[in-house]
């Protein structure tokens, strides 16, 4: 019955993450061309860092944030990572219960942001992360 039930729950992250990204493929998005060569680089940043194991438990937003950026620099063979900040604006940080084993960076970005009913956005040079009815 729990072996059930975690199934399902596998299922339903896949179902959104699929749901999330649509029909195109990492390469896809990234050869879009409207997109600038920074913007593309930061995607497949993205797409490639892989984070081997998070759990979060009653953590700031800003914190998890933090956690999330270092592990990209750690990764980086350039020693840059992901640039990442948070506005929050008039809103109050939200705390994170979250853990995730072997994700990409932005399947850990999106889990997160999708738990605290907060989103975030794929900037030139850096990922903004703001509340869900913030703009």
């Amino acid at each position: 019955m729990k072996g059930d039930r975690r199934i399902l729950r596998i299922l339903g992250l896949l179902i959104l993450a699929l749901n999330f990204w649509g029909c195109a493929t990492n390469e896809e998005r990234v050869q879009d061309l409207s997109i600038s060569q920074e913007k593309r680089a930061l995607i497949k940043k993205l797409d490639s860092t892989v984070i081997n194991k998070v759990e979060f438990k009653k953590t700031p937003l800003r914190a998890v944030v933090e956690f999330l950026r270092s592990e990209s620099k750690r990764k980086d063979p350039t020693g840059k990572g992901v640039p990442m900040i948070v506005k929050a604006g008039v809103f109050a940080e939200p705390e994170v219960f979250l853990s995730l084993e072997n994700v990409s960076l932005v399947v850990a970005l999106k889990s997160v942001t999708q738990s605290v009913g907060w989103v975030y956005r794929i900037e030139e040079n850096q990922v903004v992360i703001f509340p869900l009815h913030s703009e």
